[in-house]
């Protein structure tokens, strides 16, 4: 009986720790500032990165800073990221919050992981104006055709709950608290920088980013 006692409560510590905090969110840094510890970079780019600050506002969705592209004049299939500097385990779990403000020929973005750089990488993004969500690979610069597609008609004036938790093969993706799409790929198997997505001229505002790893930072 104080075996099987012992074994339970190890076990419940194990899953208690089992994911852990490799960054988490943008309020140590500066109102107008660039994103410490974080890269801008681009897939398909003209040579004009967006702009991507910090912002401190009581519009923010959790505490008062937030991050925003201020300014962007990409078109076409122009990626826009902003990725970690630090390397994230292959297994890891990404979410945050995001708010499409701003895009004519595209809005809305997304999340990227397992990224090897700026043209190796998974990504999953909502884009608003065609009410969807998918999950795509880019590999060399292209993007695959979509792993899934999934319906959202979702308002793009407040902040909605995006996260991926990668495991293995596997992708779970999930939009405000709830699963939306799932897929398997075994193309991009390890760890990488992980980060914020948009294409084209999309202008998006994100906050509460949170980046969790079973096997720490």
């Amino acid at each position: 009986m104080r075996a099987t006692w012992i074994i339970a409560v190890f076990s419940a510590a194990l899953a208690f720790t089992a994911w852990q905090d490799i960054f988490c969110g943008f309020e140590a840094d500066k109102d107008g500032g660039a994103a410490a510890g974080f890269s801008v970079g681009e897939t398909a780019g003209t040579g004009k990165p967006a702009t991507w600050i910090v912002r401190s506002a009581a519009g923010a969705s959790c505490g008062r800073n937030f991050l925003s592209i201020s300014a962007n004049e990409n078109t076409g299939s122009t990626y826009n990221m902003l990725l970690l500097d630090k390397a994230v385990p292959a297994d890891a779990t990404v979410s945050v919050r995001l708010r499409a403000a701003s895009g004519d020929e595209d809005r809305g973005g997304g999340l990227v992981w397992r990224a090897a750089d700026t043209s190796n990488y998974y990504v999953t993004r909502w884009n608003p104006l065609e009410k969807n969500l998918r999950a795509y690979k880019v590999v060399e610069g292209k993007r695959s055709s979509a792993f899934g597609s999934v319906n959202i008609d979702a308002d793009a004036s407040v902040w909605h709950a995006m996260k991926v938790r990668m495991e293995g093969s596997k992708a779970t993706i999930f939009f405000d608290g709830a699963v939306v799409l799932e897929f398997s790929d075994d193309n991009l198997k390890a760890g990488g920088k992980t980060g914020l997505w948009t294409k084209a001229d999309a202008c998006t505002d994100f906050d509460d980013l949170e980046i969790m790893s079973r096997e720490g930072p």
